[in-house]
């Protein structure tokens, strides 16, 4: 067959190889109700050795419907190119043990690569979630430097997050979506709501922001790992959920760093030259940071009920609404100077926004634990950027604190009794796929 096989080529020489004394014998293997050759396993291999791999091919001879067309099909199939839902469908429809045994290489095939990009895609995710964090304090700092008051930098800042996620949250949310919790909200669930809202979106930014004002921004990206400390705590006290011996004490070492980091005698000598680090600053943002895991744990509780970017659209539009009324009752005005307005356009729409976007995405393809791992490295963007674009000064006294922090968050989102550290599984396995192990 010269040039690109056509299937009607590839049938043609399968009928030249037909043994019809061999169909009969073929019938107890499930080809029952489906064209059958009887040509032999062997020459079909020796066929698909001339073919070589060709999805397109594979996918017509599957179409013909015979025995050795779909056993010619699942030889000659390219795995690179084969989803788990096209390997899904030719088993259901083919009852051949041949055929069978034939397709589930690849579809194993096919589903280790998939899992295997949803694992890179959720690393990389991951990763660019933690940098924009890291950079978004950065950022912050360099609003607040310029002479922008706390409140007015928080407010512009959420503006323009919010000016992405509104439009998806319209894209996403339906008007029955919102008619249906407004009718089931019950007392319990409003208060819930409520809570969830005035420290995600009132008491966390603004405090954030408070804090950010009055210390480095070195220090403010140290901090930054407070939240999943917090987070686990809360949950373990208040929420019981399960978190085991190394999740506590990772917690406990995340917080213990965090206050050596603030003590005022490390603050003061890294204060000269760090951008004023205080120790007001410091407890500022752990406050913030305790807003913000005191919301995921509320968000656990209150469940799913509205699309996760409707949900994040309240919560920034919040913080905007609120650090703008402050901002005015202080300042009267919220005009920034037109040198930061870029800045502040990247600081909200840019990082803030896709931090939170990115770190939800990695989350539902490698689980909370490994992102929550991750998310950790924000620091090293933190404190590049800062020494780089602020000037600031890394003190040696920040590296053993700073290190403590890293360390024990590795211990809390490494815990197997909290189940973080694990991807979601949506769906279980089946008794092919538990033969991929």
């Amino acid at each position: 067959m010269g040039g690109k096989p056509r299937v009607e080529d590839v049938v043609a020489r399968i009928e030249s190889l037909a043994r019809p004394e061999a169909v009969e014998g073929m019938a107890r293997f499930g080809t029952a109700g489906r064209k059958v050759y009887g040509v032999p396993i062997p020459d079909l291999r020796e066929m698909a050795r001339g073919l070589k791999r060709d999805h397109e091919l594979a996918r017509d001879l599957w179409a013909v419907d015979s025995r050795e067309t779909r056993i010619l099909a699942g030889m000659i199939d390219d795995p690179k190119m084969v989803s788990p839902e096209q390997m899904d469908q030719w088993v259901m429809e083919f009852d051949s043990e041949a055929v069978q045994s034939k397709l589930r290489g690849s579809r194993c095939a096919a589903r280790r690569r998939t899992e295997a990009e949803t694992m890179a895609s959720g690393y990389a995710l991951a990763f660019a979630s933690a940098a924009f964090i890291g950079l978004n304090t950065v950022a912050n700092k360099v609003i607040l430097s310029s002479g922008v008051s706390d409140m007015v930098a928080g407010a512009w800042t959420y503006l323009f997050a919010t000016c992405l996620f509104i439009p998806l949250a319209a894209r996403a949310t339906t008007r029955g979506a919102l008619g249906s919790l407004l009718k089931s909200a019950d007392r319990r669930t409003t208060l819930l709501l409520a809570a969830w809202l005035l420290a995600g979106g009132a008491g966390g930014p603004m405090l954030y922001f408070l804090g950010l004002s009055r210390t480095s921004a070195i220090h403010g990206s140290l901090l930054n790992n407070l939240e999943a400390a917090f987070t686990a705590l809360l949950a373990f006290g208040m929420f019981h959920e399960g978190i085991g011996p190394r999740g506590i004490a990772g917690s406990v070492i995340v917080l213990a760093g965090s206050a050596w980091l603030s003590w005022p005698a490390g603050a003061a000598a890294a204060g000269a030259g760090a951008g004023g680090a205080t120790v007001l600053g410091d407890a500022l943002i752990s406050l913030g940071f305790f807003c913000w895991a005191l919301e995921c744990n509320l968000l656990r509780v209150i469940g799913p009920r509205l699309p996760v970017v409707t949900m994040l659209a309240a919560k920034t539009t919040t913080a905007m609404l609120v650090m703008g009324a402050l901002a005015l009752s202080q300042n009267g005005s919220l005009a920034i100077p037109r040198g930061v307005v870029p800045v502040t356009v990247a600081s909200g729409l840019v990082f803030l926004a896709l931090s939170i976007l990115f770190g939800y995405s990695a989350i539902r393809r490698i689980g909370a634990g490994l992102t929550g791992l991750i998310i950790t490295t924000s620091v090293i963007f933190g404190v590049l950027g800062s020494v780089v674009f602020l000037g600031e000064s890394l003190h040696l006294s920040m590296l053993a604190p700073g290190a403590a922090i890293i360390l024990g968050l590795a211990a809390l989102a490494t815990d197997p009794a909290t189940g973080a550290s694990l991807p979601p599984r949506t769906t279980p396995r089946d008794d092919t796929e538990r033969s991929c192990s």
